[in-house]
């Protein structure tokens, strides 16, 4: 895992001593992380033209604080938006490991499916800020609703440690995310759409060829 971190608020050693909240199988992964401090800060960042369409897609979309890129296995998580985001530090300060444990999330999502994830987000789309507005959390993509259960968790279990690490006097509210997400099942409702063949050559795939991969 390779972090870098170009925030203003957040300090290495805080960012250092959250990611120590984080099992092994995540902290030694192979994805990469950027903390960036707004979005001028991409323009340092060497990118394919295939990623430099994909963060430009992403920057347009206002509401948008971070994103997981896939299959370049790489986080942005831009500090200006999440500031702004937040309203005010401390709720800015529980919103970092919320926001990096969200990422991280979808990042161990397609860990779990391989190539089969592409698939998995053929209906998804960025711009789905919306339905919070509304309440409509059900509406909700799959990967969304398993990626707000992950990070509400997480900072629900390690919010003592969260509150000391920034300082932080009075945990915040934050909205309770509450889906099991089943990912074979998830797969399984993809497949069944599929025409005849897709569908025969992906059964053989995960029949012969798919090691599945624990995702805690």
């Amino acid at each position: 895992m390779e972090i870098i971190n170009k925030s203003e608020l957040v300090k290495d050693k805080q960012l250092n001593k959250i990611m120590s909240l984080f099992s092994k199988d995540v902290t030694e992964s192979n994805v990469g992380i950027y903390i960036l401090k707004n979005d001028r800060d991409f323009i340092d960042i060497s990118m394919s033209k295939e990623l430099q369409f994909k963060v430009n897609k992403f920057l347009a979309c206002e509401n948008a604080t971070a994103i997981f890129m896939h299959p370049e296995n790489v986080i942005f998580m831009i500090e200006e938006r999440i500031l702004n985001f937040s309203g005010n530090l401390s709720v800015f300060y529980v919103n970092i490991p919320f926001t990096l444990s969200h990422e991280l999330r979808h990042f161990r999502q397609a860990f779990f499916f391989g190539k089969r994830f592409d698939i998995m987000l053929s209906d998804y789309s960025i711009g789905y800020s919306e339905l919070f507005k509304d309440n409509q959390y059900d509406k909700l993509h799959w990967c969304e609703k398993d990626a707000y259960t992950y990070s509400y968790r997480f900072t629900q279990k390690h919010k003592q440690e969260i509150m000391r690490i920034f300082n932080i006097d009075e945990w915040i509210y934050l909205l309770p995310f509450d889906y099991d997400i089943d990912y074979e099942k998830e797969w399984k409702n993809y497949k069944r759409k599929m025409g005849v063949l897709p569908k025969i050559t992906w059964a053989v795939k995960d029949y012969f060829f798919w090691k599945k991969r624990l995702v805690n």
